[in-house]
């Protein structure tokens, strides 16, 4: 079951027998049962029409109980909500007693572990407060909360630090839209990306995260400019950090409006140590979306590549013209796109915002699902895209919205997945603007194909980002390989599960999950069943595996060394000497650079 390359470790915690998965698709919306009022109702006042555009929503395990959590803002008009996953399908809101319901204008949400504590935090676009006390509105808004985790009581807080950590103020201007976290240096923390809608605002800011301060807070820094980013101008939405050439470094991919998307590619670090990014949007052939909004990023064609998908504003007949893009990566050294949207019947969501890439049946590919709407735009249902490519003559989608029940009509905005039940099948939650939470909860039955979640632990590695960012995982099956990875999660202002979910498509066992971390390291398990696994890494130089590397850990080789222990040979040659010697000074040295 156990297999590693470059020292790495993992530990399979919990994994859960076969469940019963299905050939029946069927979505049942239970948002009014169990998230209650959890509403999106924007304050007047905001400037520009960011109000009506904006619409967020985060998952994460908040308080690390193994259940996916819901951070909803209120928009103004209505608290923001903290929605604490109760295991029965149902959740409570816990904003108030954890610090987090405070009045003001919340937008787009990301969630990251910046500190390295292992608690997921939390970041906010916000546009101020609503007057009186709680001040107005503000370029000094957006939030960083820091999760404390349990006190010595058990319970669970925030604390507010976006203006000591340097993100309170997003643009020069009020403004922001959505955000994303990422490792774009690979330095082993979370940097931040902020995206902003407004022309010559000052936005679309990326804040390199340079560590922690002795008072505990996470000091961001603006590298926008240092980093070689014309982002001035950009009308930005949803921005992305993943890592679309293979060399670990993640590129940066914004979504924007008016045809200002952009592909960032990172050069890596230069003989100086700086990390900067080259725009070849044009070489990449980003050029037909017109009015780009919400994003997805993954392996949609099944060739071991990504491909981004970009809702945007249909323009029906006799126009018909514009609408989504579907930018389907074409492999190679240079990363460049040929756009099918059209031609695999994924153009039309009408007046697009959110969207995901998710596997909500189980059959090993990657469905899409997106929302959208506008007031003045002709109401129309939500989209969800059964990928059929496994069925042979190229990727194609059949569109089943109606048909399984997620049959969404309103102002759609953000758009997430979660397994929110622990049942093996992927739900949906989205944001209506003016309206209520809905939570699509999946009911796929019958015999079929099971499923693997997996979570990945990193914040045990010092060079690796917490919660798993920058991983690539290859699942192998029934003759199949199945590409996840492990970036934002990004939906349009949202933030999907970090769980990396993968459909079995009927084979009975993962014949092999293959790990690659952001370090160029590879943890390879064989034999895993469906359920739910952990994996932990850590470092090559982390012995003891405390997540430290010290003294503890050459005092752990000197053992083994003098024991004959097969866990003293680092160097993989089957016997010990100074060869093994010689790799722990080499691994410490690294570990200790990272930390």
């Amino acid at each position: 079951m156990r297999l590693t390359r470059g020292g790495l470790w993992l530990g399979l915690i919990g994994a859960a027998p076969p469940a019963a998965v299905a050939q029946t698709l069927s979505f049942t919306e239970v948002g009014a049962q169990a998230v209650a009022d959890a509403l999106y109702l924007p304050a007047p006042g905001s400037p520009s029409i960011l109000g009506e555009m904006s619409g967020g929503i985060a998952v994460a395990d908040f308080n690390a109980d193994g259940w996916p959590d819901l951070f909803a803002p209120g928009g103004g008009l209505a608290p923001d909500r903290l929605l604490i996953n109760q295991h029965d399908g149902t959740f409570l809101d816990e904003a108030s007693a954890w610090g987090v319901d405070a009045a003001h204008r919340g937008a787009g949400c990301a969630v990251g572990d910046v500190d390295r504590d292992g608690y997921p935090d939390l970041f906010v676009v916000s546009y101020g407060g609503l007057g009186g006390d709680g001040g107005g509105l503000s370029a000094f808004a957006s939030r960083l909360y820091l999760n404390n985790g349990p006190d010595a009581e058990g319970l669970c807080s925030f604390r507010e630090v976006g203006t000591p950590a340097g993100v309170s103020r997003v643009a020069t201007a009020i403004d922001g839209t959505g955000a994303c976290f990422g490792d774009y240096d690979l330095d082993g923390d979370l940097d931040l990306f902020v995206s902003a809608w407004i022309s010559g605002s000052g936005g679309n800011r990326l804040f390199r995260n340079d560590g922690v301060g002795e008072d505990g807070v996470p000091v961001f820094v603006d590298a926008t400019g240092q980093a070689g980013l014309a982002t001035g101008t950009l009308r930005g939405f949803t921005p992305r950090l993943v890592d679309l050439t293979g060399d670990r470094y993640p590129e940066l991919l914004l979504t924007n409006d008016f045809g200002t998307s952009r592909y960032f590619h990172n050069n890596g670090r230069d003989s100086l140590g700086a990390v900067t990014f080259t725009d070849r949007t044009l070489e990449a052939g980003v050029v037909f979306d017109c009015n780009g909004m919400g994003a997805a990023v993954g392996d949609v064609d099944g060739d071991g590549d990504l491909d981004w998908f970009m809702t945007n504003i249909y323009y029906p007949p006799p126009s018909d013209t514009c609408g989504n893009t579907l930018y389907v990566n074409d492999g190679g050294a240079q990363v460049s796109f040929t756009e099918m949207a059209r031609a695999t019947g994924v153009l039309d969501v009408g007046w697009g915002w959110g969207a995901v890439m998710a596997d909500v049946d189980n059959d090993g590919d990657l469905d899409i699902a997106a929302t959208g709407g506008w007031t003045n735009y002709p109401a129309r249902p939500a989209d969800l895209y059964l990928n059929r490519s496994e069925l042979g003559g190229g990727l194609a989608f059949d569109e089943v919205a109606a048909a399984t029940g997620f049959g969404f009509v309103g102002q759609g905005r953000g758009l997430v997945t979660l397994d929110y039940d622990r049942d093996g099948d992927l739900d949906m939650a989205m944001v209506d603007n003016g309206g209520r939470l809905r939570l699509y909860r999946n009911d796929l039955q019958g015999p079929g194909a099971g499923s693997l979640s997996v979570r990945l632990v990193t914040r045990t590695n010092p060079c690796l980002a917490p919660m798993g960012f920058g991983t690539r995982v290859v699942v192998r099956a029934g003759g199949r390989e199945m590409l996840r990875v492990v970036d934002g999660g990004g939906s349009y202002q949202s933030q999907s599960d970090l769980r990396v979910h993968v459909g079995l498509g009927g084979a009975s066992v993962a014949d092999e999950v293959e790990i690659a971390w952001a370090d160029g390291s590879t943890t390879l398990l064989a034999g895993v069943a469906p359920g739910e696994i952990d994996v932990v890494a850590y470092h090559a130089a982390d012995l003891d595996h405390n997540g430290r590397i010290d003294f503890l850990d050459v005092f752990e080789f000197l053992v083994r060394f003098g024991e004959g222990d097969a866990g003293a040979d680092l160097d993989g040659s089957g016997t010990l000497d100074i060869g093994d010697v010689l790799r722990l000074l080499t691994d410490f040295e690294r570990g200790r650079a990272c930390g």
